[in-house]
């Protein structure tokens, strides 16, 4: 029995790799987490605003280049070692990182909103000050380490083309909610994955490792699949929280939520790409 399941946990969870049985458990987890953590936002009275997103953004970058740079082994993560021979480094790659980084930002938040008390200090300011300087690190060792800069000129066109047809479809009846909340931010950054997506896979000849992209890509032949993909549910999935979700504070952070997950894995990529 228990041989059984350590196999199966070894099989689904450990060997590097996505399949339908982790992604539901991952999906679940993500699921547990969001809604876990809106009751500590309200508690702190923590609000999901443009100066939130600003203090937040250098966790996302250093999160989201931290996995790239683990698998290259530059600079002080040269002794992160390889997962899963180190089961340490479960937690500086895909998808532990993402434990990680929720797990450093909820505690730097924390710091922030205890300075902010005792000293009267902004704690938004307090918190994108403690992103920022391993951010700088991660990005100055990538800039150092740059083999190929062209991957960031096509990456770049093909969000200026899809971010503009984004735009355009903004001006028909139908889809001005795009305008609430600045929810084609939300978009434009799974465009920004989806980008990052076509150019490693078409254009590199890179693969991709998550499921339903996966088989996408695998029956139409090309990443550009990608692109409906995204606008069709990410569009969908906006829709929907804005017509259901009345809490503000819900709606927003779960929101969040979704750019990150567009967001995070488009500057691996990008950061993959180029090293």
């Amino acid at each position: 029995m228990i041989e059984t399941v350590w196999n199966f946990i070894h099989k689904y969870y450990i060997v590097p790799g996505y399949d339908i049985v982790d992604t539901l458990t991952y999906g679940i987890i993500l699921g547990l987490a969001v809604f876990g953590i809106i009751p500590l936002l309200r508690k702190y009275c923590v609000q999901i605003t443009k100066r939130f997103l600003v203090a937040v953004s250098p966790f996302i970058v250093f999160g989201a280049t931290m996995r790239e740079l683990v698998y290259r082994g530059l600079g002080i993560y040269s002794s992160a070692g390889v997962y899963p021979e180190n089961p340490w480094a479960f937690f500086v790659v895909s998808p532990g990182i993402f434990l990680t980084m929720f797990a450093l930002t909820l505690a730097a938040l924390a710091a922030a909103k205890y300075l902010q008390k005792k000293k009267g200090i902004d704690y938004t300011k307090t918190l994108f000050c403690i992103g920022l300087v391993p951010m700088v690190y991660n990005v100055f060792l990538i800039m150092a380490n740059i083999e190929n800069a062209a991957p960031l000129f096509y990456v770049s066109a093909a969000l200026v083309i899809s971010g503009a047809f984004l735009f355009i479809i903004m001006q028909f009846r139908g889809f001005g909610f795009l305008y609430n909340e600045k929810n084609y931010l939300v978009v434009l950054a799974h465009l920004f994955d989806a980008s990052a997506t076509y150019v490693g896979i078409d254009l590199l000849g890179g693969g991709e490792q998550h499921v339903l992209p996966r088989f996408l890509i695998e029956h139409f032949g090309t990443a550009l699949v990608m692109f409906p993909l995204k606008l069709i549910v990410v569009v969908a999935v906006l829709y929907l929280i804005d017509k259901s979700v009345e809490d503000a504070l819900e709606r927003r952070f779960i929101k969040f939520v979704i750019l990150v997950l567009g967001l995070g894995p488009a500057i691996r990529d990008v950061a993959l790409m180029v090293l």
